[in-house]
């Protein structure tokens, strides 16, 4: 048996059924068996520094994970193996905390209900990269011929890890208890992050909050939802009913393994919106920027594609900023890379897909995390009578508004691959000034010493188109990313309309001189 499975932006994925390219007991045992035979070569201790197992709430994952525990332990592996499902990030946190040779995740995170997948994490709580991903590959196509009857010890992850993990997000910045929080409102998308919530929630001390009763424990079928995903306003409809219900300020969701979050907030007029991963990164990352002794010291990490705000916010602090490809391996990988060379502190990174990183904590998104330091910092600015819209106003006045869109082109049948080709040869072809105004230039990453399939074009008030192909199907997605200054006295909003007039112009312009041969459309 040939089995083809590679580790993506964040682990395998795949459908559930019987067939060699889904998951099953039969594909997950190989895939298990080509994971502990490669983590066996990574250090002479590997087997007794051992491995953290965990899994989330989909229907199959408490028979993955035991799965993966007997094909462990049978090659000699000492497993710690959370008893029912957690989080993502706590199992990353686990992993670390132990200093475990690697840690195992068996979620398909926001994915459809008819999927699953196994996160693997090397020492430390980082992501698999390369080239250790592209060796698990190839032993899982070219199947073990060990045979294994070993008895590894197997050790119940006690609540201890837990409260540890609590205790390492609460040291992330300086709690203020003595400053109430407004009413706020909690979905977890009938995923698994709960009861970690209501345990950071107590000590909080955060008692005027609502949950979405009906989504707040693990269910298979994600109570009906086509992709719990809350980057999708349906995934979010409840909670957004909840919190209109009960005049809630700030809602959060979490996606069904609670390593992204999501966050409602009402505008200066009161209304309520999903405020943007870009704009919640800036929230965040401006907000540990200010608790910094040192910050002139301190990296910050986000994606190629995701938005500007950060990256100026950053350089007006004095503080280090590096953009990196897609995916939290990367920005984990390349941040920690450059921390240290120049001996930095790998402070925070997020991607523009509401995924946020705090690297005291493990080397991948948590949004459990990201709930916490929200909550301090919306205890500053409760007791000032201002909210995160305000603050975000604020940032825009500093630094420019910055507002994005994305589009995504889907090219059909056999041919797509090469459709999606030849229009980013025509966006190679064009001037840059034709496609994102007047002063642009074009980085062409392709052509890079380390070649990655991504056009970016810039203009001098820091606008950007950022362009790239889907690794697994003939997709092709575009960020259109402006800056608009906020004028002294001008109300942000309008400095908005004029941000979204200026986005429509540039999908308008992409879509005649380049995308008019395929079919385009917004997305999420």
């Amino acid at each position: 048996m040939s089995l083809q499975f590679t580790f993506g932006t964040a682990g395998i994925r795949a459908q559930v059924g019987e067939r060699d390219d889904q998951l099953n007991l039969r594909t997950v045992r190989a895939i298990a068996i080509a994971i502990v035979e490669h983590l066996a070569t990574l250090a002479p201790d590997a087997r007794e520094r051992g491995l953290c197992l965990g899994f989330d709430g989909r229907a199959d994952s408490r028979s993955f994970a035991h799965q993966v525990e007997q094909q462990a332990r049978a090659r000699g592996f000492l497993v710690r193996a959370f008893q029912e499902a957690v989080p993502t990030p706590v199992l990353a946190f686990a992993t670390r905390r132990n200093d475990a040779i690697g840690g195992v995740m068996i979620t398909a995170s926001h994915n459809p209900a008819q999927d699953n997948g196994i996160k693997l994490y090397l020492a430390g709580g980082r992501q698999v990269a390369a080239p250790h991903d592209r060796e698990i590959a190839a032993r899982i196509a070219a199947g073990s011929q060990e045979e294994a009857r070993g008895h590894g010890p197997l050790v119940a992850l006690p609540v201890d890890d837990l409260e540890a993990y609590l205790d390492a997000v609460v040291a992330l910045v300086p709690s203020r208890p003595e400053l109430p929080l407004p009413r706020l409102a909690y979905s977890a998308t009938c995923g698994v992050g709960t009861a970690t919530t209501r345990a950071l929630l107590a000590r909080l001390a955060a008692h005027d909050v609502e949950e979405v009763a009906e989504q707040a424990q693990p269910r298979a079928d994600f109570g009906g939802l086509a992709s719990p995903n809350p980057e999708d306003p349906l995934a979010l409809a409840q909670l957004l009913a909840l919190c209109e219900r009960t005049e809630a300020q700030v809602g959060f969701a979490h996606d069904p393994d609670a390593d992204r979050l999501a966050v409602l907030a009402r505008d200066q007029d009161g209304a309520l919106r999903a405020l943007s991963g870009d704009e919640v990164g800036a929230l965040l990352g401006s907000f540990l920027l200010e608790q910094q002794p040192h910050a002139a010291r301190s990296l910050l990490v986000s994606t190629y594609v995701s938005g500007g705000l950060l990256e100026r916010i950053a350089r007006a602090h004095g503080a280090h900023f590096l953009r990196t490809p897609t995916g939290f391996k990367w920005i984990a990988q390349r941040g920690h890379e450059l921390a240290e060379r120049d001996s930095l502190q790998l402070l925070f990174g997020y991607e523009e897909a509401i995924g946020y990183a705090f690297f005291s904590m493990a080397h991948d998104k948590d949004g459990i995390a990201a709930l916490y330091v929200l909550c301090e910092l919306l205890r500053r600015l409760h007791a000032q009578g201002l909210s995160l819209t305000d603050r975000l106003a604020k940032l825009a006045r500093e630094h420019g508004l910055f507002v994005s869109r994305q589009l995504t082109v889907a090219a059909a049948g056999e041919a797509g691959k090469s459709q999606i080709a030849a229009i980013m040869q025509r966006l190679r072809a064009l001037p840059p000034a034709d496609i994102a105004g007047a002063g642009a230039v074009l980085d062409d990453f392709e052509r890079a010493p380390a070649p990655l399939p991504l056009l970016v074009f810039r203009t001098p008030e820091d606008s950007r188109i950022c362009v790239r192909p889907s690794g697994t199907e003939p997709k092709l997605k575009l960020y259109l990313h402006v800056r608009e200054e906020v004028g002294d006295g001008e109300p942000v909003a309008a400095a908005r309309l004029r941000a979204e007039r200026r986005l429509s112009d540039l999908a308008a312009r992409l879509h005649t001189q380049v995308l008019a041969p395929t079919q385009s459309s917004s997305g999420p």
